[in-house]
């Protein structure tokens, strides 16, 4: 002889049902198993595409929570967070998952960071949804009614990365320890020894949607930091007022300097 127990909910007690149990009680039983496994079951946010949403929920409230404690915010100086904005499109913001704004002592400055959140990403140039952060943060950046460089941050917060997204930091770090030398950056991303394929691709995905944004057109003078410039854009050559001197070697050729320059016969 056997017998089975089964949790009845709706009486909150144990059924207990045995070998001899008759074919209604039988019937009963296989009814009540059939309405369990029916039953909706639980899901976890990722495979419903809730997770996104959840993560997001938790970066903001991570700032809220930052500011109502009086603590600062990463890239930012020292200073309490005073204001966090959220779903900022309607201020202006394109980065506009949130906006958090630090105050210095007295109310002496005051910072931005303007932040875009994404659970899940890939950094690639095929990655539309990459390219539409960068466009975001783009449009943020020529725009100084909300943004100001030198001054203020924009910022992707993401989830996990996988090993080769992972590379992208290094080309972003690389780059801001060479703000004034792109000549420079540009050499040690393309150097064998010093870079790797893949930083070389991120470098690549970065300015693919960088010049997508800006529609392909940027000025530089000299070779130093580079001008978006856009339809409508003016630039204006004039004498300057400041005069000086110049001193040139008498064995120095100019064609040797182009030659220097152009990397002639290399």
């Amino acid at each position: 002889m056997w017998s089975l127990q089964l949790w009845d909910p709706d009486t909150s007690s144990w059924l207990t049902t045995t070998s001899h149990e008759t074919t209604v009680q039988r019937q009963k039983h296989k009814h009540m198993n059939v309405k369990r496994r029916t039953s909706k079951r639980l899901s976890n946010p990722s495979s419903t595409g809730g997770l996104g949403v959840h993560f997001e929920g938790h970066v903001q409230a991570s700032f809220v929570t930052l500011m109502l404690t009086g603590g600062h915010g990463p890239c930012l100086p020292h200073w309490p967070i005073t204001e966090v904005k959220l779903q900022g499109k309607i201020d202006g913001f394109d980065t506009d998952d949130f906006i958090a704004v630090s105050k210095g002592p007295g109310n002496s400055g005051e910072r931005r960071l303007l932040g875009q959140i994404k659970h899940s990403i890939t950094l690639t140039a095929g990655s539309a949804v990459f390219g539409e952060v960068l466009q975001a943060a783009w449009n943020d950046f020529r725009n100084p009614a909300v943004f100001t460089p030198d001054k203020d941050v924009i910022a992707l917060i993401t989830g996990p990365l996988n090993r080769t997204d992972l590379e992208a930091s290094w080309v972003l770090n690389h780059a801001r320890a060479n703000p004034n030398d792109p000549s420079r950056f540009f050499r040690n991303v393309a150097t064998a020894n010093f870079s790797s394929t893949d930083k070389k691709k991120k470098l690549e995905a970065f300015r693919h949607h960088l010049n997508v944004a800006n529609e392909g057109v940027v000025l530089t003078l000299d070779g130093q930091t580079g001008y978006a410039m856009k339809a409508k854009d003016r630039v204006v050559i004039r004498k300057s007022n400041t005069t000086f001197n110049l001193v040139q070697p008498t064995n120095r050729n100019y064609f040797d300097v182009l030659r220097n320059k152009l990397k002639w016969g290399r």
